[in-house]
Parts: structure tokens; sequence; C-alpha cells
């Protein structure tokens, strides 16, 4: 080893001294008269009697050395493609380089390893030996990284078509990938599982691996869909026509629908089926399958209609001549001159439809 060609690494106290005192005694018997202050080229080295060495080194291709006899070594180098070091020989390294490229690392031996790279395509990395690693890279298609070794991995990437992606190793992995036609996806190992994608047609997309997925989807035609695994799953459908739809699996089913004829269905599995049809005609009809069914009818002779399965039929008929008709299933018929009080109940169920 020469003290001028001080290269990455750890060196050995003794043997880095003995090289140091050997170039001390060189110097001053050859070059220096005998004194506590040995002078050389651009640097200096001072000797002192108290068990302490100090020096300092100034060589033409910029090598600066600082070294302590007291279990203390410390070294800052820089050469022309300016590579700085500093190093404690107490299990401390410090190491800084700056390669043309930009490449910088800081290296510490006790169980600490720091690096930190810039390449051309601009690599940044940051790397701990106590368990940790940090790693920072931007590539041209700007990428970028971080990772952990103590059980976090993290890593995020830019591509040109925009993917970016965060990974954890401790059970948890998470990625965002935008395409060019827009997908985004996030990703949970810990039983959870996150998927946001975005296509051209707009189709977007939320998974959950521990017992949940959602889904939203939208296509060209406007489909939009939530699915969750947890015996919850919904679902809402807007196409051209106007069909929405609402499902759950946990024995509820909601769905609405909307035609060029203005159809509206509301269903629930459990046990409640709610139907509410506009058709051209004006066709209202609620159905409920708890022992209800309702059922309004508006024809353009103006004939309303209310069904009641439980046992109760009403009906309103409005014709041209303003024949107003009540009827009952008890064989009760009741003829009115106004219809007020059918009218209020129509609207409050026709208001409730609604919020269905």
């Amino acid at each position: 080893m020469r003290l001028g060609v001080l290269r990455e690494g750890l060196y050995d106290v003794s043997e880095l001294l003995g090289e140091v005192n050997r170039w001390i005694s060189s110097c001053a018997a050859t070059t220096l008269p005998p004194c506590r202050s040995l002078h050389l080229l651009e640097g200096l080295s001072v000797e002192h009697t108290d068990s302490r060495i100090h020096c300092m080194v100034h060589i033409d291709s910029r090598i600066h050395c600082m070294v302590h006899i007291d279990s203390r070594i410390h070294c800052m180098v820089h050469s022309d493609s300016r590579i700085h070091c500093m190093v404690h020989s107490d299990s401390r390294i410090h190491c800084m380089v700056h390669s043309d490229s930009r490449i910088h690392c800081m290296v510490h031996s006790d169980s600490r390893i720091h690096c930190m790279v810039h390449s051309d395509s601009r690599i940044h990395c940051m790397v701990h030996s106590d368990s940790r690693i940090h790693c920072m890279v931007h590539s041209d298609s700007r990428i970028h990284c971080m990772v952990h070794s103590d059980s976090r991995i993290h890593c995020m990437v830019h591509s040109d078509s925009r993917i970016h992606c965060m990974v954890h190793s401790d059970s948890r992995i998470h990625c965002m990938v935008h395409s060019d036609s827009r997908i985004h996806c996030m990703v949970h190992s810990d039983s959870r599982i996150h998927c946001m994608v975005h296509s051209d047609s707009r189709i977007h997309c939320m998974v959950h691996s521990d017992s949940r997925i959602h889904c939203m989807v939208h296509s060209d035609s406007r489909i939009h869909c939530m699915v969750h695994s947890d015996s919850r799953i919904h679902c809402m459908v807007h196409s051209d026509s106007r069909i929405h739809c609402m499902v759950h699996s946990d024995s509820r089913i909601h769905c609405m629908v909307h035609s060029d004829s203005r159809i509206h269905c509301m269903v629930h599995s459990d046990s409640r089926i709610h139907c509410m049809v506009h058709s051209d005609s004006r066709i209202h009809c609620m159905v409920h399958s708890d022992s209800r069914i309702h059922c309004m009818v508006h024809s353009d002779s103006r004939i309303h209609c209310m069904v009641h399965s439980d046992s109760r039929i009403h009906s309103m008929v409005h014709s041209d001549s303003r024949i107003h008709s009540m009827v009952y299933s008890e064989t009760k018929l009741y003829l009115k001159n106004t219809t007020q009080c059918f009218i209020i109940c129509m609207k409050v169920n026709y208001e409730n439809e609604h919020r269905l």
C-alpha cells in the first residue's frame, strides 16, 4: 500500500500508520530539515511526541489525508475524477465518491453503508448495511426505486408510459402503474390488493385481497361497477340507454335500470324487491317481494292503478269524461268526484320510490 494510492476499503491501522511514518521519515531525511513541522509540496504533516501523529497530505491529484495515531484515521481523497473518501479506524469508514458520471458513495463500517450514485441516467442509490437498504434510481425513463433490507422494500418506477410501483417486503406491496392508457394499480401483499385501472374506455378497478374486491368500470357506454368480495357486491352500470345496477351479495340486490323508455328497477334480495318502470305511456310499477306488490299505471287515458298483494287492490281510473273509480278487493266499490286523498298517497309513494 502506498499513501498516494488510497483506494476504497478498510485499511489496517498499524499498516497505514507505518506507511505514514516511513513516508514522513523519508521526507525528513531527504528533503526537509529536522523539525516537528514537515512541509511537502502543498501538504502539511505534523508529528507530536505525545503519541499523536497528525498528517495532512496534498499531492498533485489532490489527495488529502489526516491520520491520528490514537486509534483514529481520517482520510479524504480528491482525485481527478473527484473521488472523496473519509476513513476512520475506529470501525467507521466514510467514503464519498464523485466520478465523472456523478457517483456519490458514503460507507460506514459500523454496520452502516450508505451509497449514493448519480449516473448519466440519474441513478441514485442509498445503502445501509444494518439491515437497511435504500435505493433510489432515476433512469432516462424516470425509474425511481427505494429499497429497505429490513423487511421493507420500496420501489417507485416511472417509465415512459408512467409506471409507478411501490413495493414493501414486510408483507406490504404497493404498486401504482400508469400506462399510456392510464392504468393505475395499487397492490398490498398483506391481504390487501388495490387496483385502479384507467383504460382508454375509462375502466376503473379497485381490488382488495382481504375479502374485499372493489371494482369500478367506466366503458364507452358508461358502465360503472363496484364489487366487494366480503359478501358485498355492488355494481353500477350506465349504458347508452342509462342502465344503472347496484348489486349486493350479502342477501341484498339493488338494481336500478333506466332505459330509453325510462325503466327504473330496484331489487333487494333480502325478501324485498322493488321495481319502478316508466314507459312511454307512463307505466309506474313498484313491487315488493315481502308480500307487498304496488303497481301504479298511467296510460294515455290517465289510468291510475295501485295494487297491493296483501289482500288490498286499489284502482283509480280517470277517463276523458273524468270518471273516478276506487276499487278494493274486499268487494267494495267507491265512486268519488275528487281524488285529492289518492293523489297525496300517490305523491308520497312516488317520492318513496325515487328515494329507493
